[in-house]
């Protein structure tokens, strides 16, 4: 892990484990953040509360990328 400056966007990278879903037109996603996966790993930081912030705005919209295979 690390830090992140506070109020400053950042790009964060996250692989996932391997998974495979069906979306049909008008399925939705849904997205949770938490700070830790706490049966896996450590919390950090260690103490504080942490605030995610999504940004909406032009040029700094927040995106979440899926990799996709065509049927």
């Amino acid at each position: 892990a690390q830090p992140l400056v506070p109020r400053e966007p950042a790009e964060l990278k996250i692989c996932m484990w391997p998974t495979s879903i069906l979306l049909r037109k008008g399925h939705q996603i849904r997205i949770a953040l938490a700070g830790a996966d706490a049966g896996t790993f450590r919390r950090y930081p260690p103490v504080a509360d942490v605030t995610w912030t999504v940004y909406r705005q032009s040029g700094l919209g927040s995106y979440l990328e899926l990799p996709l295979q065509p049927r």
